[in-house]
């Protein structure tokens, strides 16, 4: 990663000209709706003033009788229906339920025109005029002040010294601790497809939703195979085949057709067609992550997803076809980032989206990326960035308007995980930018304290986030300093050998793994490298009696480093990938001499009483000419 930071560009304006021109385009609309409520405003006869007024703000046709006659009921009305129409802005963001808040202002509006009189109108003739004067003078304070804001970061960046801490070395193999905590990811993967024992079950709609908890689940393997058992299949692909399939069960992905049907209008319930990377995007990411992780060949089915409804509809994509149409998505995308739901865009989820992309790009020789990355990084800096240089959390696609930069440093920490992998030099200003703005303070004191995995009061989510982006961003003082706060906010607790924290969500859990993994520039090169080369591998060793702490590929070499949950308990493994009739030499306590069968695969048993590290070195194949055996 090059030292020297990239700075903030210095727009003209305080939006974009595409967030400038929707929020213009909804602006008109309001007027002209403005203007319909002023006409009937001056219609004589009570009903259509008072409808008039409902339409200016929702809930205003409440207050003639309000200012006009002090009438109680009145006020809990307007009251009631203030909450309601935040309640239904609530629910648009959490869902995407568009029609929500039209109908409720114009229910409001019915309400008032039926209950209230129209006497004393005049009163509450100001508040749209005055609303729309204050948008306007805002607008036209942030546009006064960005560039002198952007100036001042700039300045500090040009000041700002990244830390030089030495990281935490990757060990030659998971610890036992590591493992621990790895095993609650497993045992969660590892049952029954339809089972979800242990995961955090309340949403399928926000941060809590089954798919993220998969995700991540998968993500966090996929990190562990790329960094320590690049040549393990066993316990660990069954794990990411079952994540997979639990992906596809309806119970986590049907959401889509309600969110389609009222967020876009759309009754199609394909969950890979329109506006749903939070799903298509991420699962593509799970699949391509994992593919790109081992030295052992995928079968085609390992790259296919296949939703089948509750009423037997098949949705079937090959990982090709996932991408192919995230790539028409993108190139259609106004914003050049894609919704992750109707209506509203994540930085975040884009990203994650782009890491597929590119690493499709790099396992298959494509060129998407390549394509979709100017538009994508024009709009993110124009658009999805304030005026404070932090990423907005959202920005919405009909109306332009974006909410300020809640959520604490997570939100804008995060998105740095995985922006490095396509944008590295953005992924290093945004993190230069949010220690800046940290200025010293304590984590705890600029973490969010929500988990939002489980929405349980507790930093854990926010902790293991945030350390795994400073793995990623090679910030070894923050990574260490953030686990430390884990740690002490939320106490592991050891059970039969399976590490946990209570309190914290299956997604918390899963950035903690990655945080364990994760060093400087890790996840970019899982991304960027081209498929890693096909070896021999452990193809099965018995889960939870082994532990499988190394597997990989080196000087000539299976290396294997186990480790028994029972000492003194034979084991069989089995590794494949070998040529077929090779004589084998195992290196171990008890050496051997063994011969790979006619499908390149051996199997035999040790005996392990503590971590045992043991290497497995193939000769040239039993009847082959030293030529034939090197080719």
């Amino acid at each position: 990663m090059p030292d020297e930071i990239s700075l903030f560009p210095i727009p003209d304006s305080a939006c974009g000209p595409l967030t400038s021109a929707k929020q213009s385009r909804f602006l008109i609309g309001y007027a002209m709706l403005s203007l319909i409520g002023f006409a009937l405003i001056l219609m004589p006869g009570e009903a259509p003033q008072t409808f008039g007024l409902g339409l200016l703000f929702p809930g205003l046709g409440f207050l003639p009788a309000i200012t006009g006659q002090g009438d109680t009921m009145a006020l809990m009305l307007l009251l009631a229906g203030l909450l309601a129409f935040g309640l239904s802005l609530v629910i648009w963001f959490a869902t995407g339920n568009v029609i929500l808040p039209c109908a409720t202002w114009l229910g409001l509006a019915l309400l008032a025109m039926w209950t209230a009189p129209a006497a004393g109108s005049e009163n509450v003739l100001w508040l749209p005029p005055v609303l729309l004067t204050g948008l306007l003078c805002h607008q036209t304070f942030q546009t006064w002040r960005l560039p002198r804001k952007r100036r001042a970061l700039n300045q500090a960046l040009r000041a700002y010294q990244p830390d030089t801490a030495p990281p935490t070395p990757q060990a030659d193999a998971l610890t036992d601790a590591d493992l621990a905590a790895l095993r609650l990811l497993l045992d969660r993967a590892l049952q029954p497809v339809e089972t979800f024992n242990g995961f955090d079950q309340l949403d399928q709609f926000q941060t809590a939703a089954l798919r993220y908890q998969l995700n991540f689940t998968s993500y966090a393997l996929s990190a562990v195979q790329a960094a320590h058992l690049p040549a393990f299949a066993g316990y660990m692909a069954e794990a990411q085949s079952k994540l997979k399939a639990k992906q596809a069960d309806p119970r986590v992905w049907r959401y889509w057709k309600l969110e389609n049907s009222w967020g876009n209008l759309d009754r199609n319930g394909d969950p890979f067609a329109r506006d749903n990377i939070m799903y298509s995007g991420f699962v593509a990411a799970q699949l391509l992550y994992h593919q790109k992780a081992v030295g052992y060949p995928l079968d085609e089915d390992a790259l296919r997803m296949t939703c089948i409804s509750d009423r037997d509809v098949r949705y079937s994509y090959t990982i090709h076809e996932i991408i192919e149409t995230l790539v028409a998505q993108y190139a259609r995308a106004s914003y050049g980032l894609l919704p992750c739901e109707p209506n509203w865009v994540f930085p975040l989820c884009n990203a994650i989206t782009a890491t597929a992309i590119r690493a499709y790009d790099a396992a298959y020789g494509t060129a998407h990326w390549q394509t979709i990355a100017p538009a994508f990084r024009q709009h993110l800096e124009a658009e999805f960035i304030d005026t404070n240089g932090r990423f907005l959390p959202f920005r919405s696609s009909y109306t332009g308007f974006a909410p300020p930069a809640i959520g604490g440093a997570v939100l804008q920490s995060f998105p740095c995980l995985f922006f490095n992998a396509v944008f590295p030099d953005i992924a290093r200003r945004q993190w230069a930018a949010l220690q800046i703005a940290r200025a010293g303070r304590d984590w705890r004191a600029v973490i969010w304290p929500v988990d939002v995995g489980n929405y349980r009061f507790t930093r854990a989510a926010g902790y293991a986030a945030t350390a795994a982006a400073a793995g990623e961003m090679g910030d070894a003082s923050a990574a260490r300093a953030l686990q430390d706060h884990l740690a002490r906010d939320l106490p592991l607790c050891l059970a039969n050998g399976i590490a946990h924290r209570p309190g914290a969500s299956i997604w918390a859990h899963a950035n903690e793994m990655l945080a364990r993994v994760l060093r400087r520039d890790s996840l970019r090169h899982l991304v960027t490298a081209p498929l890693p080369p096909q070896t021999p591998y452990l193809a099965s060793a018995p889960y939870p009696d082994v532990l499988v702490a190394n597997a990989r590929w080196q000087d000539g070499g299976l290396a294997l480093s186990l480790v028994p949950t029972a000492p003194g308990s034979e084991v069989t493994l089995t590794v494949a990938g070998l040529a077929p009739r090779t004589r084998c030499r195992l290196c171990a306590p008890e050496p051997a001499e063994l011969l790979s069968d006619a499908s390149g695969e051996v199997t035999f048993s040790v005996t392990l009483t503590e971590r045992t590290s043991l290497t497995l070195t193939p000769a040239k194949p039993v009847g082959l000419s030293t030529k034939e055996a090197a080719q």
